[in-house]
């Protein structure tokens, strides 16, 4: 027969391993795996505005790339840029115009990293209205690591390259054909959360 401490003693120990139990579970649902977003970090799919500063972000006078970019709960994005307007005011930088940009974003331990492509013509400089005899389209691929700076806020770095079409538009390469570049420390990249109010 069990006397009353015995049951006492029972009771308290399986309450003590029913909020042990609970702890953990609470423990392993705020932990994540390796290569997702930790559970704390803000909800980042929408529209966002970005400016890309090629030198000095406090210097006025400094080059900038103004471009929106949404961020899909698939994990897919679309860039639109000024540059591809082909009337970017920086023709050293962007001399001509290229398609909207194309790719994914994934989430690390304290922000993201895109990836995305876009196919670029410049322009010919020494001949207006005129294709060059040697071809200037290419994939341009860009790459950004950016960590949360507030709920609507990310800022890091990216790194661009750009992948030759000796022949022209029909005979491009994959953009998965060579590893994509790494970040420029030089190239500092802010994206804003547009909330539309």
């Amino acid at each position: 027969m069990i006397t009353s401490t015995a049951l006492r003693r029972l009771v308290g120990a399986s309450i003590v391993s029913a909020l042990a139990a609970l702890l953990a579970l609470s423990n392993s649902a705020s932990t994540s795996p390796a290569g997702t977003a930790p559970a704390m970090m803000p909800h980042v799919t929408g529209v966002w505005y970005i400016t890309a500063w090629f030198g000095p972000p406090q210097i006025a006078d400094t080059p900038t790339l103004e471009a929106a970019i949404t961020l899909h709960a698939d994990r897919t994005v679309l860039v639109s840029a000024t540059d591809h307007t082909g009337k970017y005011p920086l023709p050293e930088l962007f001399p001509g115009a290229a398609t909207p940009g194309h790719g994914i974003w994934e989430p690390t331990s304290n922000g993201i990293r895109v990836k995305f492509f876009e196919f670029a013509d410049k322009a010919n400089p020494t001949t207006p209205g005129l294709r060059s005899a040697v071809s200037t389209f290419s994939v341009s691929r860009v790459i950004a690591e950016l960590t949360f700076q507030d709920q609507n806020t990310l800022i890091g770095t990216a790194g661009v390259d750009s992948l030759l079409c000796p022949k022209g538009p029909l005979q491009c390469q994959n953009p998965n054909s060579k590893p994509f570049p790494t970040t420029n420390p030089n190239v500092t990249t802010r994206f804003v959360r547009v909330t539309f109010q």
